[in-house]
């Protein structure tokens, strides 16, 4: 085992601790860890080297409950009255885009290898997808196997992205390539001019933004603070 993976273990044990699906026990937990840390380093190795690790580990369990939150139903309520307005006949809106296009099919970095494990499983995120100036929600999902296996989709324009890639950076870089073939923009992390990947971890999914230096997950929704 390695720190990066002890640390992230370590995370996800403390997590079980507290109502992880409410956002500010999870923030006021990520702070004292980031405090424990701090003051005493974790494992044997000091404050600097670790704190990378932790904040890796902290955008990715953060994402992984926000999706879990996100696919709990709602409460069913009583079905909404019937519109007495007559349907609409108007076409639905052009987004202009291409839907056939010509997509890089290989993704960057080392080839994904077997899908041997470990196995991990899906986390799924919604993203805001610009298109032509106007904005969709765009579905995203990824796991590993250890390679990285990424799917993004937004069926109202029919686009829809499947990758294996040797990591989750490689598998990102491939979404963005066909992304900036289309015309299209994720309003996210990764995609924000001048952002940094923590580490080349197979499984990195964090990056430091230019402004400020901010660690936010990759699919972090730029548009909200």
């Amino acid at each position: 085992m390695s720190v990066r993976s002890d640390i992230l273990g370590w995370v996800i044990h403390r997590l079980q601790d507290i109502d992880a699906a409410d956002s500010s026990a999870r923030q006021a937990l990520f702070e004292a860890l980031r405090a424990e840390v701090g003051q005493a380093g974790f494992g044997g190795y000091p404050a600097e080297d670790v704190l990378p690790h932790l904040e890796s580990a902290i955008a990715r369990q953060d994402v992984y409950w926000i999706s879990q939150v996100q696919r709990i139903p709602a409460p069913t309520s009583a079905p909404e009255p019937a519109s007495v307005l007559p349907p609409s006949a108007s076409r639905p809106p052009s987004w202009g885009w291409r839907r056939i296009l010509p997509v890089p099919k290989t993704p960057p970095g080392p080839p994904p290898g077997v899908a041997e494990g470990p196995f991990s499983d899906h986390v799924y995120e919604t993203v805001p997808l610009v298109v032509s100036g106007r904005t969709a929600e765009c579905q995203v999902s990824w796991a590993y196997d250890p390679a990285c296996r990424l799917a993004a989709h937004y069926d109202a324009i029919g686009f829809r992205f499947e990758t294996r890639a040797f990591s989750f950076r490689h598998a990102v870089e491939h979404l963005g390539a066909v992304l900036r073939r289309g015309g299209l923009v994720l309003q996210v992390a990764a995609f924000v001019p001048g952002a940094d990947w923590l580490s080349d971890a197979r499984d990195e999914e964090a990056v430091r933004l230019p402004a400020g230096g901010d660690t936010r997950h990759a699919f972090a929704d730029i548009t909200q603070a």
